[in-house]
């Protein structure tokens, strides 16, 4: 996943080509095709197209696409998704170490469920530090708003 998020903001924030990217994922040695097991994910994607939500309506990872409205520009954010991720991970993480405990893998997930709460300290650490508002800081956190 973290191959995927990496070439989308390649593709995205600095526009590179397909080619260019490939060198810049882990695991290919600067060569890597669609069928390759770490980089392939990846490599299957750069021939979409960042501003046609059509392209990833079908992707195997739809459901950590940023919304789209009808009539209304849309563009991949490389960044909503990798929140997407990280909020889905933390949550199974959670899950796993309630129904797995003394287990190694309850430890697995108390080390992930830790990654991601030092995740939104240094979100909001750096918040602090820019002088952000607390509510954009929380919300490029991704920790949800309620009012009551």
């Amino acid at each position: 996943m973290m191959n995927i998020i990496w070439a989308l903001r390649l593709k995205v924030y600095y526009e590179m080509t397909p080619e260019q990217i490939i060198g810049h994922l882990a695991g290919t040695g600067g060569t890597a095709g669609a069928g390759d097991t770490l980089a392939g994910p990846a490599v299957s994607i750069l021939e979409k197209s960042v501003d046609t939500y059509a392209d990833w309506a079908n992707w195997k990872y739809a459901k950590l696409l940023n919304p789209h409205e009808g009539g209304v520009v849309w563009k991949i954010d490389p960044r909503w998704i990798e929140n997407a991720y990280k909020a889905g991970m933390y949550r199974r993480a959670e899950r796993l170490f309630h129904a797995n405990p003394l287990s190694e893998l309850s430890l697995v997930a108390w080390f992930k469920i830790k990654q991601h709460e030092c995740d939104i300290i240094r979100t909001v650490a750096e918040g602090i530090r820019l002088n952000v508002d607390a509510d954009e800081a929380k919300k490029f956190a991704g920790i949800t708003i309620t009012e009551e």
